[in-house]
């Protein structure tokens, strides 16, 4: 009861108006669909690699947590993005806005160009600690300048990622998703038809599909990041 008493009971109305009801919802949705479209483009990789045979499914199944390797550290910096977004964005305070989200991205590609050299350096013994198989670590061998490309587009769309979230603003990251799904899936199919593919060829035509949806991502919010967040401040 006197959790209730000091409630800004006008507050809890707004909170609690249809409008707000329906921006959480839209919210919620948008974030839905992007999380379909996210887990529909790792679904795909995967039963794609796997008419590749058990030697390059294997090479792309490692190869695959290799590029999340680095996810989970520049996850940090999305969170903090996600939280500074929220609070500059809330303030109006442009100036702060641009130093955080600058800073963040300073951090997040650092961690970037960290694993490119990582995996240049010793990519072959980290391959060796995910596979005893030396068939296996000799064809992911061929793979690894893949590596060398992907890290910085990759921190780059997580990052974005919690920027737009923590401004709560949903469309564009449901849209940029959608896009990339289609990019991932276009450039395979397409590919498979004109190419044919098959052995490294294919995997490598995967990995370049992958590619592209990383860049949609990252290029995509980049672009909105003008027109829907510093508008807010």
């Amino acid at each position: 009861a006197r959790t209730l008493a000091r409630l800004d009971r006008a507050r809890l109305r707004r909170s609690l108006s249809r409008r707000e009801r329906g921006d959480f919802m839209r919210l919620n949705t948008d974030y839905f669909i992007r999380s379909l479209c996210f887990t529909g483009i790792y679904i795909g990789y995967t039963l794609i690699a796997a008419t590749f045979g058990d030697l390059l499914l294997a090479c792309s199944s490692i190869l695959m947590q290799l590029l999340m390797l680095f996810s989970y550290f520049t996850d940090g910096f999305a969170y903090a993005g996600e939280a500074l977004t929220g609070r500059f964005v809330g303030a109006g305070d442009r100036p702060l806005l641009r130093r955080s989200v600058r800073a963040v991205f300073v951090w997040s590609m650092a961690i970037a160009v960290g694993f490119m050299g990582l995996y240049s350096l010793i990519g072959v013994p980290i391959l060796r600690l995910l596979s005893s198989d030396a068939a296996v670590v000799a064809e992911c061998r061929h793979f690894l300048p893949w590596l060398l490309v992907m890290p910085p587009l990759g921190c780059a769309a997580f990052t974005w990622d919690g920027i737009f979230m923590g401004a709560t603003v949903s469309r564009p990251i449901r849209n940029t998703m959608f896009w990339a799904m289609v990019a991932f899936l276009g450039v395979w199919f397409l590919g498979a038809l004109v190419l044919s593919p098959t052995g490294r060829g294919a995997l490598n035509l995967l990995l370049a599909a992958y590619f592209a949806h990383l860049l949609i991502r990252t290029v995509g919010l980049s672009l909105d990041y003008p027109k829907y967040i510093l508008i807010f401040a």
